[in-house]
């Protein structure tokens, strides 16, 4: 069988022959056009490194119909079926699978690159694309992508993180390989992404993803299930579109741990306000259902005064659990301190002691976490409560808040039983 390689002269005959509709005179190229993504490969310096079609991956509505090769490689030669490829030549993409690139017997560098234009099925051609190739002096394995379950409710979208793990700890990147069907997801940077339902849908969505590490190697395809639902509240927050925390607060609001301000009839979250200590240990308990005593009018505390009248029979009611234990003022007595912010690291230690989570290595989060509240942060990120860039040091917002009791909902959740 004979190899598809039509030199430029030849391309640009077929091209003037070419029966296009009037249509694709007038559409506008930047909102309709598909682009190709950057291709990056690897293999060892000594090997030849083989091409597939789905190294060339479209984005957008197209087909590609072939590439032209408008720069060669310094390091190596490329081939199609063992001839001698040129720049100008196109490669049609039912024999792209034969292209191969051979290094050079000793290569001055660890890698390689040319560059190729696409022509799509429809005869235009696409923006010139990059291929980078990786010569290895040893083997680099392709990294392991996690399926993921979350859920959400409808028009509200919800941001989540990719979980992908590489052998030697590459760098990695991700994308979309099969698209949801009930909504649209946006990737942003260090794996997040956001899934954003479409208008009034719920029921059960998916859409999968492969996670690449730098030299190109790629994960199997990882699927991520959504399940969209009706809350059971009627509240909606004024001030969340958009925000990370959006899912969360309708959830705490919904298992009635936390509502926000209402004002002029409509409800606001207020995602940047301080959480105090003494609404964190109200909210921390009401999420996990520990109790609070009834007429409690003293706490046992030597700033009792300033303790807010609500927040006595929660304050209390840690205090006997052994969730607070307050701190020591400059005279030497123990205060809760019920009106001062509360940091990430102090709702860690908190919420560790009432979800009662299983000590892991300390040394597995971020070394600026504070030795009282190392083991703590270890212990709730390990189990996907605390996020591992959370900053401990800083203070705690409410939106941050809803989203570690939201994940601290999903733990409790998850010990009874699964779901999907």
């Amino acid at each position: 069988m004979k190899t598809r390689i039509l030199t430029a002269a030849a391309l640009t005959a077929a091209l003037l022959t070419a029966a296009l509709p009037a249509s694709a005179l007038f559409l506008d190229q930047e909102e309709t056009s598909p682009t190709v993504l950057d291709v990056v490969k690897n293999g060892m310096a000594t090997e030849t490194i083989a091409f597939q079609s789905s190294d060339f991956v479209v984005e957008g509505e197209g087909a590609l119909d072939a590439i032209v090769i408008t720069q060669l490689p310094e390091e190596g030669i490329l081939t199609v079926g063992g001839q001698m490829v040129g720049e100008g030549d196109v490669i049609a993409m039912t024999a792209v699978d034969g292209l191969r690139f051979t290094p050079s017997v000793t290569p001055t560098a660890l890698e390689a690159s040319f560059t190729f234009q696409p022509l799509f099925a429809d005869g235009e051609p696409g923006q010139e694309v990059g291929v980078e190739v990786h010569l290895l002096t040893e083997a680099n394995g392709a990294p392991v992508a996690e399926n993921l379950e979350l859920s959400t409710y409808k028009n509200v979208a919800v941001t989540d993180r990719f979980s992908a793990v590489d052998p030697e700890g590459d760098l990695l990147t991700y994308r979309l390989v099969k698209k949801p069907a009930r909504g649209s997801v946006t990737i942003g940077e260090d794996g997040q992404f956001v899934y954003t339902p479409y208008e009034n849908k719920t029921g059960k969505d998916s859409f999968t993803y492969i996670a690449m590490d730098t030299v190109g190697n790629a994960s199997d395809p990882a699927t991520v299930k959504v399940k969209i639902e009706k809350p059971d509240t009627k509240v909606t927050y004024a001030d969340l579109s958009g925000h990370p925390a959006h899912k969360a607060a309708i959830r705490l609001a919904e298992e009635g741990v936390f509502v926000g301000e209402c004002m002029g009839g409509e409800y606001f979250f207020q995602p940047d306000a301080a959480v105090t200590r003494s609404e964190f240990v109200a909210m921390a308990m009401n999420a996990a259902g520990v109790e609070s005593l009834e007429g409690v009018f003293r706490t046992g505390f030597a700033d009792d005064e300033s303790i807010p009248t609500w927040a006595k029979p929660y304050v209390s009611s840690a205090l006997k659990c052994g969730l607070v234990q307050g701190t020591t003022d400059d005279e030497g007595r123990v205060v809760f301190r019920a009106d001062d912010s509360i940091t990430t690291a102090e709702a860690a230690v908190l919420l560790d002691r009432v979800l009662s989570v299983t000590d892991v290595d300390a040394q597995t989060f971020a070394a600026d976490a504070p030795a009282w509240a190392a083991q703590s942060a270890a212990n709730l990120s390990t189990c996907g409560v605390l996020p591992a860039e959370a900053g401990l040091t800083e203070t705690l917002t409410r939106g941050e808040a809803a989203q570690l009791l939201c994940a601290a909902l999903d733990l409790l959740d998850s010990r009874d039983t699964g779901w999907f």
